[in-house]
């Protein structure tokens, strides 16, 4: 038997792959039911090592989409060092939840594992557990759009980019998959708790950023980006003085510097079903920068001084067009006062639901990076 320990660190459901990779005997397996609200297209019977993402044909909407059913790899029972703290491969899930966020993130839908419905406890021989504990998706009460639309629309299943996950560095593989749970609590949360979505969703990108380790924008240019009117004050008394509190203040908007670096590099292709040019917003990267800086502003803001998103930007998207199908990416007119409040449209940057675009698509290019640069340090005679 080989120790989880033993394998590599990174995240259970990243060990176990590696493991079974590495030639381990098997100790049995079990299946876990995964829920979503969505109707999800195919199935992976193969090709993902350890695992398989069978479709379970739901009857209703409360029924389980998938059955993930897993072959265990490491020792259950083998304990740690656990002399001191070590947080290096917690990522705050179990190794099915683990799947069903990655599972998540690759679809765009909100996913959830339950718990073990059956476990082969020996080769053959299965134990019936019973549907024990189903993740509950707390809706609106009040019947209305959706403030994510997309998240509900049917997926298909594909193998990429899951199959890249044991390729990745233990490290890596743990900040896909912690992002990759940001992401999918966000949107698990959108239509109840918005304001949680967007904290979760900017969480997500840092998780990224931090990894990255994106340092290249001078202290100057992110005073200016994060601040720009208090910067445009400080520059009509002198470029010295403005150029001072930048360098003062460098610490506290380093985070802003990395969040703005990674989104520069990985911001995704808009969408291609656009609302008319009128509703489409500006996707260079000169005003996105603004726009984004806008929203990591609020999120300080949210968790710093308790004040919330703007509730305009967490409303449903207005629909556009004869058929109504394709969602405004900003929001409409000049102005919104709403919970006693008042913003300007400059101060509206975009829709929740276009920032859920933006941020899956930002994580997804990130994980096709790391795979493709990954050294895969696989044994070759293993499958």
């Amino acid at each position: 038997m080989i120790d989880a320990a033993a394998v590599a660190s990174g995240p259970v459901c990243y060990k176990n792959w590696r493991a079974h990779q590495e030639g381990a005997p098997c100790s049995g397996g079990f299946e876990v039911p995964l829920y979503s609200d969505c109707h999800i297209a195919g199935e992976i019977p193969d090709g993902l090592g350890p695992y398989a993402l069978i479709n379970a044909l739901p009857a209703g909407r409360l029924d389980p989409s998938l059955v993930l059913r897993a072959s265990s790899f490491l020792n259950a029972y083998a304990l740690p060092q656990m002399t001191k703290t070590d947080k290096t491969s917690f990522t705050g899930a179990s190794l099915s939840d683990e799947i069903a966020c990655l599972v998540a993130l690759a679809l765009g839908a909100r996913i959830m594992a339950g718990s073990a419905t059956r476990l082969e406890i020996e080769k053959g021989k299965w134990v019936i557990l019973g549907d024990r504990d189903r993740p509950t998706l707390i809706s609106p009460q009040i019947r209305r759009a959706a403030i994510v639309p997309r998240a509900g629309a049917t997926k298909t299943l594909q193998r990429t980019p899951l199959d890249s996950l044991p390729r990745l560095s233990a490290e890596n593989a743990t900040a896909v998959t912690r992002a990759a749970r940001c992401y999918r609590d966000a949107l698990w949360l959108a239509e109840s708790e918005p304001d949680t979505a967007w904290l979760l969703l900017v969480s997500a990108l840092e998780v990224a950023s931090v990894r990255l380790k994106a340092e290249s924008l001078k202290p100057l240019e992110i005073f200016e980006i994060s601040k720009p009117e208090l910067a445009a004050k400080l520059r009509l008394v002198g470029s010295e003085v403005l150029e001072e509190v930048a360098n003062a203040l460098s610490r506290e908007l380093r985070a802003t510097g990395r969040f703005l670096e990674f989104m520069e590099r990985f911001l995704p292709n808009p969408p291609t079903e656009r609302p008319p040019p009128a509703f489409q917003l500006d996707w260079s990267w000169k005003s996105m920068r603004k726009s984004l800086s806008a929203i990591y502003n609020y999120r300080s803001e949210a968790l710093h001084e308790g004040i919330p998103f703007p509730p305009p930007m967490s409303e449903p998207p207005f629909p556009i067009g004869n058929d109504a199908q394709v969602p405004a990416e900003t929001l409409i007119g000049l102005a919104a006062a709403q919970q006693g409040g008042v913003w300007t449209k400059k101060d509206l940057p975009m829709t929740l639901h276009t920032f859920e675009y933006i941020v899956r698509g930002a994580l997804l290019k990130w994980w096709h990076e790391l795979a493709d640069t990954a050294s895969d340090t696989r044994n070759p005679s293993q499958p």
